[in-house]
């Protein structure tokens, strides 16, 4: 086989209900089952603005050395476009028989690791592939009808974040804009006697999550994000983690954690022998990326 590099891109998906973003694991895990049990003709989204329609090649959901993931190859074609074929050893010309419903199948590879705060995806960035924003629209387009199969009226939908590739501090500089940040702290502040606000039980979780916003339009100053991340390693810290939402200067949603490392940006995968990614070696490159080591 032969080889080729892939650009890979990394996102935090989450539900957002008005302005507030939250994850629930068990409500996204029961959706990618439902849309992997649907028919294919009621599950593929067609966007007209760009004639292009999408659906799944495969799904598969596994559980390795205790990380759970989505392996998710999407398919999608171009269609209405269907132009005469050019010989390129002679320049000569035959009518095409495609049909103009049709184009070529292009697939694009995705992981997801779900835990309790987001689904952390890896995304194969394909120029004539699915983009993280078509799969999003993918997603919403079924997701309503879902929500009511559960019994839920409330208007959630999905949306994607940029993880930067870059560590915390490089990536900090690089944002124009912090809407908010949580501050990950110990369960125990609640009920010390700063606060004592309550007394602890054995059913809270053991991290409490302080959410600081900015005003409309306006910024968190990066001075002090630093200083809290800087304190992360101070002796005797209550700060455990810190994450925080901001847009780049291009006003993309960005996500920024402290527990993020630097990643790489490109894998080195096999083709097949018609020139297509071949999907064991990129979703076992991909793993790798994830903490898969076996």
């Amino acid at each position: 086989m032969s080889i080729s590099r892939r650009k890979i891109t990394y996102y935090s998906i989450e539900f957002m209900h008005g302005d507030h973003n939250f994850f629930n694991e068990d409500l996204f895990c029961k959706f990618m089952r439902y849309l992997r049990e649907m028919n294919n003709a009621d599950r593929i989204f067609n966007d007209i603005n760009t004639n292009k329609a999408i659906d799944f090649n495969s799904i598969s959901e596994e559980t390795k050395q205790g990380i759970h993931m989505f392996k998710i190859s999407f398919k999608s074609c171009k269609y209405n476009h269907s132009p005469d074929y050019m010989s390129s050893i002679d320049g000569s010309e035959r009518h095409s028989d495609k049909k103009l419903e049709e184009g070529e199948k292009e697939l694009t590879h995705v992981c997801m690791k779900i835990n309790s705060n987001e689904a952390y995806t890896i995304f194969e960035q394909r120029k004539n592939g699915v983009s993280i924003y078509g799969m999003i629209h993918f997603f919403n387009a079924q997701l309503k009808t879902f929500l009511e199969s559960q019994g839920i009226k409330d208007n959630y939908y999905l949306f994607a974040t940029v993880i930067p590739a870059d560590d915390f501090l490089t990536a900090l500089e690089t944002v124009d804009r912090i809407r908010s940040v949580e501050i990950y702290t110990e369960k125990e502040i609640i009920g010390s006697e700063f606060l004592n606000l309550m007394p602890l039980d054995a059913s809270m979780r053991d991290e409490l999550v302080i959410s600081l916003k900015a005003k409309r339009k306006e910024s968190l100053a990066k001075r002090s994000v630093k200083q809290a991340f800087q304190s992360i390693f101070s002796e005797g810290t209550k700060i455990k983690r810190i994450r925080l939402y901001a847009k780049d200067i291009e006003k993309l949603d960005v996500v920024l954690d402290s527990l993020g490392d630097k990643k790489v940006d490109e894998i080195t995968v096999e083709l097949n022998e018609n020139g297509t990614v071949n999907t064991y070696s990129i979703f076992s490159k991909i793993e790798e990326l994830m903490g898969v080591t076996e």
